[in-house]
């Protein structure tokens, strides 16, 4: 009978605890998010210069309805995920979020763009085509970017629970935001 002993085991392989593979499974997740949310916006600014007219201005509408809806998600959302027990959740919702306004956009942009397009009327003073261009943009956006606002709150919220829950069992920490 061949018998193994654990005890001399290889230095490299070495058991890794649920809530290790969570940590970092947690931030592949975060980083996979924040390349998707990067693409997100390369399409949502190739898609807003068709009713604006140029990429400058797009890049511009785009890159401010990213800030404001980031700014807006983690105000309105963080306190509320701060109280949670179970922040994953919150991440996972507003993932979902994200997909579902992101996909539900594909079929809308034409008709937006349409409208914003004559809403904005066929000589628009400057200061009117700025306005709806920012503001029409903001709107269009705000459900996805919003909700992308509120992964960050979610995802610290529960990294510092695992980093808890660990410290708590006497395990070592790995790094943290």
């Amino acid at each position: 009978m061949i018998s193994v002993s654990t005890e001399h085991s290889l230095p490299w392989i070495r058991a890794v605890s649920a809530d290790a593979l969570a940590w970092r499974a947690s931030l592949a997740l975060m980083l996979v998010s924040g390349f998707a949310g990067l693409g997100y916006q390369i399409v949502w600014t190739q898609q807003a210069a068709l009713w604006l007219g140029h990429e400058s201005a797009a890049v511009l509408a785009v890159v401010a309805a990213f800030f404001a809806g980031l700014a807006l998600g983690a105000f309105l959302a963080g306190p509320s995920i701060e109280r949670s027990a179970r922040p994953a959740r919150w991440y996972i919702a507003c993932e979902l979020v994200i997909a579902a306004w992101s996909l539900g956009l594909i079929p809308l942009m034409p008709p937006l763009t349409d409208a914003l397009l004559a809403f904005t009327g066929a000589q628009p003073a400057p200061a009117w085509q700025w306005l709806v261009a920012f503001v029409g943009t903001f709107l269009v956006l705000m459900p996805a970017t919003s909700a992308m606002g509120a992964t960050l709150p979610a995802i610290d919220r529960h990294l510092r629970a695992l980093h808890q829950r660990r410290a708590d069992s006497g395990q070592p920490r790995e790094g943290s935001l």
